[in-house]
């Protein structure tokens, strides 16, 4: 029964002590039904029964002179002749656990790490492009199967600086041609992943572009909103300019009510970007995004990368652009003739 729950296909059946009933071949027989009645329960499918005799070692080595009508083989020979080769599972992962990490830490109380070697299996990553060309073996094993008698036909090399790959590859190839005399080839990521990060740097330049038009509209709801309210208040400039302020004057008030609203206005853009990127990556939307992209992305979460060099750059180049606009409306309102704009009133 637990060789059935533990998936044993074979089991070999040893009758011991057929000494002691002379060896007759009805009792082993009488033994192989009572065995088969309970066994037909049970999933196994390759049984097989040696009568044998330990005391004398009938049929543990040598066949027996005593049970001429057993015209099976020994037990040392269906130990060592079992077909098992088709029973290996190659398919289902196989990591016997050799040591349990526990680090005596409070920010660890309940973590354990499994520490072990993969003895087979295959494993899908989510990419159809790995999965379907990535194969790990033992380094050994390869090297066997390939006839290099333990070299090796390659070496995957990491560079420091990513976009200088492709010039340090060929660096490292002319070094290397230095020091033998085989016809050596160098292959960088670019060759493999080009593509792709050539479409993540025009997504780039389409996000950027899509940030400047952003920076551009509100500049011009700027300029709109301080032009409405200069012809709302035409009234009013030209009573402070009959009582004696000057144009300068008039201008820099405009002036700093638009350098506010720009510098405000930024200071809140970027305080919520900030927290709705950190929003992205907390455990909560992780979790979110885990349902809704598994099975359908290479990842299941959103990869959150906030480089504040860029984002100062944005904050300068936004604040230039708003401040620059509030020159045209200011200087509009200290243009106004109080003349002009009293006589109506």
């Amino acid at each position: 029964f637990i060789a059935s729950l533990l998936g044993i296909p074979h089991l070999i059946v040893c009758i011991n002590k057929m000494d002691l009933v002379d060896f007759k071949k009805s009792t082993f027989d009488q033994i192989i039904q009572d065995f088969k009645n309970f066994s037909s329960k049970l999933s196994i499918k390759d049984i097989r029964f040696i009568p044998i005799s330990a005391l004398h070692g009938d049929n543990v080595v040598k066949k027996s002179q005593k049970m001429k009508w057993y015209s099976g083989t020994t037990l040392l020979h269906e130990l060592e002749n079992v077909h098992i080769s088709s029973d290996i599972n190659l398919t289902d992962g196989r990591f016997p656990v050799q040591y349990v990490l526990r680090p005596q830490k409070k920010k660890f109380q309940d973590f354990r790490g499994y520490c072990g070697k993969i003895e087979s299996g295959i494993f899908r990553v989510g990419s159809a492009d790995l999965d379907e060309s990535i194969a790990y073996i033992n380094i050994d094993k390869a090297a066997s199967l390939l006839s290099l008698n333990k070299n090796v036909h390659g070496l995957r090399l990491k560079f420091d600086d990513l976009f200088q790959a492709n010039y340090l590859a060929w660096d490292v190839l002319i070094d290397a041609e230095t020091v033998t005399k085989d016809i050596l080839t160098v292959q960088d990521w670019t060759y493999s992943y080009g593509p792709l990060f050539k479409a993540i740097l025009q997504e780039r330049i389409l996000v950027g572009l899509l940030l400047s038009l952003i920076i551009l509209v509100a500049a011009f709801n700027i300029i709109a909103m301080l032009v409405m309210m200069i012809n709302e208040k035409k009234s009013q400039i030209a009573i402070f300019k009959t009582m004696g302020m000057s144009r300068k004057e008039i201008r820099n008030i405009f002036l700093y009510l638009g350098v506010m609203i720009s510098f405000i206005g930024t200071i809140i853009g970027t305080f919520f970007g900030l927290l709705f990127t950190l929003f992205l990556s907390s455990s909560f939307m992780e979790s979110i995004m885990s349902s809704l992209m598994r099975g359908s992305y290479f990842i299941n979460y959103f990869p959150i990368d906030i480089r504040f060099s860029i984002i100062y750059m944005i904050i300068i180049g936004t604040l230039i652009v708003t401040m620059s606009v509030c020159l045209y409306p200011a200087k509009l309102a200290s243009a106004l003739i109080p003349a002009d704009v009293l006589r109506n009133e």
